[in-house]
């Protein structure tokens, strides 16, 4: 984890266990430690909370279910029951107002999913995690203020979500890359909360080290102009980073120029007309062969600078 003034910053994107997938119907509280958690639930999350920090948060998490739904073909099957429980599935968001009770389900879950070795590791520097069935929050000291905890929560749910749907629907067997599930939660970010506050990296640091060395922005990114510093840059050039260099971006070589890079190139997989379903499993197809990168090129920056990306 990484931390910037007034940032909120999470590794997020490491965690192999889907959002789904081995939930069983109702199982409100199975984190073994977590007995003392209160639970609201909406039609398709159960929030877990010492303290809810938000009365708003529900509402929200529907609206990122939502716009998942608008974008992705068949999304609502994640949900599904089954014969054995037929009953539909729900989310758990889990809100650890401390650390102390963060690190008691942390444990469970590296002993319970026999997590060893480096994959354990990281989990002790993460301040978010998924887990069987939903994903683990840890709210104080690191998420104060209402406004990241908001951020935060989007951002890792839209990220799971896409990892869920790219693994059963999509090119993705495997867990899909950085550029795929980060650049899926800023979308979300910006998409219903206006703003990008999650980083992988510390933006401000990287700034003061590099001074006014950018690879592909025109302005250091700041919370809200993510989409004109992207179209400054690609005023500037006629050819936008082909998609297996977004596609091959690791959190270790990453800048704020590569996250803005990530955003739009979601934004662009993901745009489609009004109440339509996405092409993001075409386009990530295509992305992924490279099939023709001068046409698929031309598109995606002819996207960055029209006004639908925003």
């Amino acid at each position: 984890m990484v931390r910037g003034p007034g940032i909120l910053a999470i590794l997020a994107i490491l965690a192999p266990l889907l959002a789904f997938g081995e939930e069983k119907a109702n199982a409100t509280l199975s984190l073994g430690p977590v007995a003392n958690f209160k639970v609201e639930e909406s039609k398709h999350f159960r929030i877990c909370f010492q303290a809810m920090p938000d009365p708003d948060l529900e509402k929200l998490l529907e609206r990122t279910w939502r716009e998942c739904d608008r974008i992705f073909e068949g999304f609502e099957i994640l949900f599904a029951g089954t014969k054995e429980a037929p009953a539909p599935k729900k989310m758990n968001i889990y809100l650890a107002d401390g650390r102390g009770d963060f690190e008691r389900i942390r444990n469970w879950l590296i002993q319970t999913q026999n997590i060893a070795g480096k994959d354990a590791e990281i989990l002790k520097n993460v301040t978010q995690f998924a887990v069987p069935g939903g994903m683990v929050f840890q709210r104080a000291p690191v998420l104060p203020k209402v406004e990241l905890i908001r951020n935060a929560v989007v951002h890792g749910v839209a990220q799971s979500f896409l990892r869920a749907y790219l693994m059963r629907n999509g090119p993705c067997k495997d867990p899909p890359p950085l550029c795929l599930v980060g650049g899926f939660g800023y979308y979300m970010e910006f998409k219903l909360l206006d703003k990008a506050v999650v980083r992988y990296i510390d933006f401000d640091k990287y700034y003061a080290e590099q001074g006014g060395n950018k690879l592909i922005q025109s302005e250091p990114l700041k919370e809200d102009n993510w989409a004109r510093a992207v179209k400054q840059a690609a005023r500037k050039t006629a050819t936008l980073p082909a998609p297996d260099v977004i596609l091959g971006i690791d959190v270790d070589r990453l800048t704020p120029d590569m996250c803005g890079t990530m955003y739009a190139f979601i934004s662009y997989c993901v745009s489609s007309a009004p109440g339509c379903k996405s092409t993001i499993a075409k386009d990530l197809l295509e992305a992924y062969a490279c099939a023709d990168a001068g046409k698929w090129n031309e598109a995606w920056r002819f996207y960055v600078l029209s006004e639908r990306f925003k």
